[in-house]
């Protein structure tokens, strides 16, 4: 009986038993919230492309889910695959999102810089623009 609700326990949360699945391992990986989609893919591409490269099967967490890690099942050497492309798709992600946070800072320091230049407003002033100024 207590190995019936182990056995349960585990494949709510490891979506495998040892009991009914021997030989197979897992690994848990953390995706936060924000990385989710990119993580999966458009209509779940990355999903397929690792579970079809590696054999193994890659569970995504949902709102109901027991565990709400990733989780990839399989033997070890097909584990040991995904986990290679898992690690290399999340530092993508990762390198990624630093790139926009960098380029939007650049952005924001960039407009900062302009917003009191009234010089360059009156540099650029040209006569065609009078007839669209309003005068008060």
């Amino acid at each position: 009986m207590a190995s019936a609700k182990e056995a349960i326990k585990d494949i709510t949360t490891k979506f495998y038993s040892t009991i009914t699945h021997p030989g197979t391992t897992h690994a848990e990986f953390k995706v936060d919230e924000w990385q989710m989609a990119r993580f999966c893919g458009r209509a779940g591409s990355n999903i397929k492309h690792i579970q079809g490269d590696s054999k193994a099967k890659v569970y995504v967490p949902r709102e109901w889910s027991a565990n709400k890690r990733v989780v990839v099942v399989g033997t070890p050497s097909q584990v040991a695959v995904a986990t290679k492309h898992i690690k290399s798709t999340l530092e993508e992600i990762a390198a990624q999102a630093a790139r926009v946070s960098s380029e939007e800072a650049m952005a924001a320091s960039y407009k900062a810089s302009k917003a009191f230049d009234f010089d360059d407003e009156a540099a650029t002033h040209e006569d065609w623009m009078d007839e669209y100024m309003v005068k008060r």
